[in-house]
């Protein structure tokens, strides 16, 4: 992205007054110290003149002391206006008489980074996450419901139910069936990829017969129904459930938690979800500044025009085919094939990232240092079977590659948050997963 790192050059000019009486008191606080300590030929440590100390060293101690203030003026005007590249700073000083005040001008040009302004005019939430006594409980809950084996039931089907259908396809036009008599197994959950299915078996029961009509996406994998209307004849099996049950410390160390009470788990569980909330803080500022950036004007009018971005997209939608018909191949349960009818959109909004991050660590000179590596990289391999080790598995160089290029990223993340402007927003654990459900890259 050629243009986002461009410098433009504005001038700045300040005048300041200091006053005497401000030089005065720190001169004489620098000559009474001096006096204490200065040895002069005919007279004793301590005992030399105040008027022969003056005379001697009064000019020195004047330049020195406005130097300092000078200095801490600049510095304070620059960390004010937030100024971080500057170039031909100028003084022009005004002569001082003591008993007046001394007056001096600074002049300097400041070099105005067009991607920092960019930044800075991007206002981005971040979440406060309050954890309570019964989020804690909810995921406690919620971990003894996964661990916990799965209930035939006779009554009709609820969320998070799992269930058994058999069925078949019927194109609509031509009453020809184009799959005969599947079984398919069905976690009821919102995530389920055809929703027309999802709301045409909830509240059904076991041995019901129901019959949905569904339009394919003209990109679905299936070339027999792409872009068709269908109808599907779904027979209700098998319906189970996991039960809600109290929570009991029981189940968890059968599970093998090392805790000694269920405090002391409850404690653990709230230092985990204090680490997750971080996360979860993170990629949101991280998904709430990739929208806003890209949704800015002269990015929209980039992305179409750079041949690079083009490229990235053309590569992305070839990965994503090759991923489809490996799957595709392996399963032929169409209602489990993966397929993105956004997979264009998806891939400008990576690529325009990938190119904004790559430019970052180019122009701002990021670096990771080889200690940092190397300690994330002890911890990654933990992570490895003693088979995979030991089968040479593990391609050392890919993953100490892969950990650089993600730490970079995140410091280049660093550097936009810091630039961006940033106001808390209070939040319970629950929304905030809610709010983290996508991820933009």
């Amino acid at each position: 992205m050629n243009s986002i790192f461009e410098k433009n050059i504005t001038s700045i000019k300040k005048k300041y007054i200091i006053s005497t009486n401000n030089i005065e008191k720190k001169i004489q606080k620098k000559l009474l110290n001096l006096q204490k300590k200065i040895v002069i030929n005919g007279f004793r440590k301590g005992k030399v003149p105040k008027k022969i100390i003056e005379e001697n060293y009064r000019n020195k101690i004047f330049n020195k002391i406005l130097k300092k203030i000078i200095h801490q003026n600049f510095i304070k005007l620059i960390q004010k206006k937030n100024i971080q590249n500057y170039q031909n700073v100028k003084y022009f000083f005004g002569k001082y008489i003591p008993g007046t005040d001394f007056n001096y001008t600074i002049k300097f040009d400041v070099i105005l980074d067009k991607f920092i302004q960019k930044l800075n005019s991007i206002t981005l939430y971040n979440l406060n996450i309050n954890i309570s006594k019964k989020n804690i409980d909810q995921v406690m809950l919620n971990f003894q419901k996964n661990i916990s084996p799965w209930q035939e039931k006779n009554e009709s089907i609820k969320k998070n139910d799992k269930v058994t259908i058999n069925y078949h396809l019927t194109l609509k036009d031509n009453n020809i069936k184009i799959l005969k008599n599947k079984k398919l197994s069905i976690l009821m959950n919102k995530n389920f990829l055809l929703k027309e299915i999802f709301y045409s078996i909830i509240n059904k029961k076991k041995e019901d017969l129901i019959t949905t009509n569904i339009k394919f996406s003209k990109y679905h994998p299936e070339k027999k129904i792409a872009g068709k209307k269908v109808t599907v004849c779904i027979k209700i099996v098998n319906i189970k459930e996991k039960k809600n049950q109290k929570i009991n410390f029981k189940e968890f160390k059968k599970f093998g938690f090392i805790e000694n009470n269920i405090e002391e788990l409850k404690k653990n569980i709230y230092v985990q979800i204090k680490e997750e909330s971080k996360k979860i803080a993170r990629e949101y500022l991280k998904k709430q500044f990739i929208k806003k950036y890209i949704n800015t004007k002269d990015i929209k009018k980039y992305i179409d025009k750079n041949n690079e971005i083009i490229s990235m997209i053309k590569k992305n939608i070839f990965i994503y085919k090759e991923k489809l018909g490996s799957q595709y191949k392996k399963n032929q349960n169409i209602f489990e094939k993966l397929y993105n009818k956004n997979i264009i959109k998806a891939s400008k909004k990576k690529a325009i990232i990938n190119i904004l991050i790559k430019k970052i660590i180019l122009e701002k000179s990021l670096s990771i240092s080889q200690k940092l590596i190397k300690k994330v990289f002890k911890n990654t391999i933990q992570n490895f079977s003693q088979k995979d080790k030991k089968n040479n598995i593990i391609n050392k160089k890919i993953i100490i590659q892969n950990i650089k290029n993600f730490l970079l990223k995140e410091k280049a993340f660093n550097f936009i948050f810091q630039n961006v402007v940033i106001k808390n927003k209070k939040i319970d654990f629950k929304k905030a997963l809610k709010k983290n459900k996508k991820t933009y890259l």
